[in-house]
C-alpha cells in the first residue's frame, strides 16, 4: 500500500473521507456519498475498505 493510502486509512472516515466495501459493483450508498461530496467541498471515497479501516480490495 502507498503511504498516502495508509494516511487516509489511519485518519479514518470523516467529512471528506468515506470507506466503502465494494463487491462486483458499488452499492447504492456509494452513489449517495458521491452526490453528497459533489454538493459540498468534495472528498475521497476509498473502495474496497471496510468501515473499520480493513482493506478488502475490489474484485
Amino acid at each position: 500500500m502507498s503511504d498516502a493510502l495508509d494516511r487516509y486509512i489511519q485518519a479514518g472516515e470523516g467529512m471528506s473521507i468515506e470507506f466503502k466495501r465494494c463487491g462486483f459493483q458499488p452499492g447504492q450508498d456509494t452513489f449517495e456519498t458521491i452526490c453528497s461530496f459533489a454538493n459540498r467541498q468534495g472528498g475521497c471515497i476509498l473502495l474496497g475498505v471496510r468501515d473499520d479501516g480493513a482493506v478488502e480490495g475490489v474484485p
